[in-house]
């Protein structure tokens, strides 16, 4: 429960005070539905109650023997006796303890980063989605517009048959490129509803437009990164286990009293026993050594990999950025279909040159929505460490 408190602690922190954008909302929402991490937090608590269990002492011990023999004689023993470890073994353990609690919280932090940009990467798809499917019923409605005009020309003896056929074969691509569009749209929303919270429907203004995302280099400080945290951590709580493992390789102590009874008088006393350390202490001691060093390892190349990939998602970016500028100024909107509309209405343009206009201007729209849609998972992407929201 900790752990839940704090990764939604860490994500309402990235919200800020002022009103919450809708796409981050749906990024929120998200996050508070994942199971992966509530997965993740249950398993901490567990593993902190564990920890913390093996901190506390063993229960007392109670024996009783009765022995009797061949002349009649009876005698018995009774007693109560408490284990107790090295005293800084309980210190060691509670070092430990909190050690593993703050590796716990760093790597609470980077799962809820991690499952962010997933629930991010499937917001940028979805409005990706929304907008080729906005521009194919633009251009169904267009052509739905002109194969109506041309069917009434025929009609009338004012186009040919060719024209017909044209304008047909133009509606059926449109209303299969329509279905098509819907139908992926429906694919990433299925994704991202499979997190369990609540989505808006596909025909939702929240899917009009990007996040606003701004183009930044990347830090190249490693503290920015949470896997230089993470190695930090992990070797502080490597250190503990190993003290948890030497101090309890020392001798342990069993104090008890002792009450016996033999030829018909009663003993009171103690007893006293020292526990030797276990023959395989030192191996023990070696495996939580690789355990740490392997691990701290792992998240020093998780480091190098992230800053790599950092750097390359920032390249791309500044790269799709400049066609994109070139871009937009000749397909940054659909005003050409009204252009095209227009053209066709003054006889300026036949049907075959329509629909030629159609697909060459298709080509380009597309174009220009794939560059801008591989800008926003570049921005995204580079992004990932910043904030679980955009």
């Amino acid at each position: 429960m900790k752990h839940i408190i704090l990764s939604l602690a860490f994500a309402c922190s990235a919200i800020g005070a002022g009103a919450v954008a809708p796409l981050d909302a749906v990024v929120a929402a998200a996050l508070g539905a994942d199971r992966t991490v509530a997965t993740a937090d249950a398993a901490a608590a567990a593993e902190q109650a564990e920890l913390s269990a093996a901190n506390i002492l063993a229960g007392p011990e109670a024996d009783f023997e009765y022995l009797w023999g061949p002349d009649g004689n009876r005698r018995w023993s009774a007693g109560v006796s408490q284990e107790i470890q090295w005293p800084g073994a309980y210190g060691a353990r509670r070092n430990h303890l909190s050690a593993v609690d703050s590796l716990s919280v760093l790597t609470r932090r980077a799962l809820l980063l991690d499952r962010a940009l997933t629930y991010k990467l499937a917001v940028i798809d979805i409005v990706n989605a929304r907008a080729r499917l906005a521009f194919y019923s633009d251009v169904a409605e267009s052509v739905e517009r002109i194969a109506a005009l041309t069917r009434n020309a025929y009609d009338h003896g004012e186009a040919t048959i060719l024209d017909l056929h044209k304008t047909r074969v133009a509606v059926l691509d449109s209303r299969r490129e329509v279905a098509a569009a819907k139908a992926d749209l429906e694919t990433v929303l299925a994704s991202l509803r499979a997190s369990g919270a609540d989505i808006p429907a596909a025909d939702s203004d929240v899917w009009d437009a990007y996040p606003a995302q701004t183009l930044t280099a990347p830090p190249v400080d490693a503290a920015a990164y949470p896997q230089s945290a993470l190695a930090s951590a992990r070797q502080r709580a490597g250190a503990a286990a190993a003290s948890v493992v030497r101090t309890e390789s020392l001798p342990g102590f069993k104090l008890g009293y002792v009450h016996s009874f033999e030829e018909q008088q009663h003993f009171n006393g103690l007893s006293f026993a020292v526990t030797l350390p276990s023959w395989g202490r030192k191996r023990q001691l070696a495996a939580t050594e690789a355990r740490t060093l392997e691990t701290t390892l792992q998240y020093d190349a998780a480091l190098a990999e992230a800053m790599a990939e950092a750097n390359g998602q920032y390249q791309a970016a500044l790269s799709l950025q400049s066609t994109l500028d070139d871009y937009r100024q000749l397909t940054g909107d659909n005003t050409y279909l009204d252009l095209l509309s227009k053209a066709f209405d003054g006889g300026e343009l036949t049907v075959i040159d329509y629909v030629t206009e159609i697909n060459t201007f298709k080509a380009s729209r597309l174009g220009y929505l794939d560059l801008q849609y591989r800008y926003e998972l570049a921005l995204t992407r580079l992004g990932r460490y910043r904030s679980p929201l955009f």
